[in-house]
């Protein structure tokens, strides 16, 4: 249990766009809702804007292209799938018992990973909380789900099992006592305790190192070196990492060398993301029941 002061990531990241929107209204801008579908080497004679990004609303040219996506980095980098996958977990809102009060602290419950081959149900064995000052309502994450839940990159789902999960938790898992409804003397449930479930998407990588830096035309099959970077593959835990690789690979595609901060294997050789014992298929499946 550690006593917190919390910051809204949502809140911080937006901001960050607005000044960026205000700072340079000539040169940044934000398309949403506008996915690039695909990437292409031009083949005319504009050699400063060699890439095409297709997207539905038209094609866009580029000097440089940065994957900053991820969990879902394989869409256009098909070789990184297996290297870098999708997994998607669950988070919700609750109100805690009448007995639990309001305390400026985070809090993080871990146990040993556990598999049914029978059901292929995991559950993770990593649970976080967080309660908010103003409310009092806590912010509840951490899996129960079958193995083909996780790994999925869809997460306009929330799995049946997730959701279970999470409303037993607290009142019947972790606080067996005092976890009551003060007016009628009966456990919290779903229809009281839980306010909503969601699911996201992490990027889940099979070294459980992050990928940082230039993508070799090896893996890009795009036959241009130094053009394409990346910085995905944070393993559930960018909101400590992607700010400084995402700093170390703008250093780096201006022509500065490696940020001596940056650590060497997090950089993305051609001889690491093509090495199938640390990076492939089984590497991968074996890494994710061994966190």
């Amino acid at each position: 249990m550690v006593k917190s002061k919390v910051f809204w990531p949502y809140r911080l990241v937006t901001n960050i766009i607005q000044r960026l929107l205000e700072r340079h209204p000539d040169r940044f801008s934000v398309e949403t809702m506008t996915a690039v579908t695909s990437i292409t080497i031009s083949s005319d004679a504009v050699t400063a804007y060699p890439y095409v990004l297709t997207t539905p609303r038209g094609t866009v040219r580029a000097a440089k292209v940065f994957h900053c996506v991820n969990g879902f980095t394989g869409h256009l980098l098909p070789k990184l799938r297996g290297p870098l996958f999708p997994c998607r977990l669950s988070m919700s809102t609750q109100k805690p018992g009448p007995q639990w009060g309001n305390v400026p602290y985070s809090w993080l419950f871990h146990s040993k990973q556990s598999w049914d081959p029978n059901t292929t149900l995991v559950e993770q064995g990593l649970y976080w909380m967080q309660q908010n000052a103003q409310t009092g309502d806590l912010f509840v994450g951490g899996d129960l789900q079958r193995l083909d839940d996780f790994l999925s990159p869809d997460d306009s789902i929330i799995s049946a099992d997730a959701v279970g999960n999470l409303t037993n938790l607290l009142p019947k898992k972790i606080f067996t006592e005092g976890w009551t409804n003060e007016i009628t003397n009966t456990t919290l449930s779903s229809t009281t305790a839980i306010q909503r479930v969601w699911s996201g998407i992490i990027g889940m990588t099979a070294d459980q190192l992050p990928i940082v830096g230039s993508v070799p035309s090896s893996v890009s099959d795009r036959k241009v070196e130094g053009g394409e970077w990346v910085a995905a593959g944070f393993n559930g835990y960018g909101m400590s990492q992607a700010w400084l690789s995402g700093q170390a690979i703008a250093l780096m595609a201006l022509g500065q060398p490696k940020p001596d901060w940056l650590p060497e294997v997090y950089l993305s050789s051609e001889k690491r993301l093509t090495d199938k014992a640390r990076m492939g298929d089984e590497a991968a499946l074996a890494s994710f029941f061994n966190r």
